[in-house]
């Protein structure tokens, strides 16, 4: 994962977080761009577009993941993300 501050990965941002917890039931790496979704382990991951494995206008993820919710506004502002900045996730 990122370690020191986020990664991306082509218009995916993921960064690890200070919670441990499995991939529940139902968990996809095909998601709606947007899409805040959580890793197995201690990562959230935030689409905001195309990855290396999406085909055409999908956005999929390196592995499955549980969607929590939806980036609230324009997801494409994660596009300035570059790896290292940190990220500040706040509840809505």
């Amino acid at each position: 994962m990122a370690g020191d501050g986020a990664g991306t990965w082509g218009e995916e941002v993921y960064f690890d977080v200070p919670v441990q917890a499995d991939r529940e039931d139902g968990a996809t790496d095909s998601v709606e761009p947007g899409a805040v979704c959580w890793l197995a382990g201690a990562a959230l991951a935030q689409s905001f577009g195309a990855t290396p494995l999406s085909q055409g206008a999908e956005s999929r993820l390196a592995s499955a993941a549980n969607v929590l919710g939806r980036v609230d506004g324009d997801h494409r502002v994660l596009a300035v993300v570059r790896d290292g900045d940190t990220v500040r996730v706040d509840r809505a």
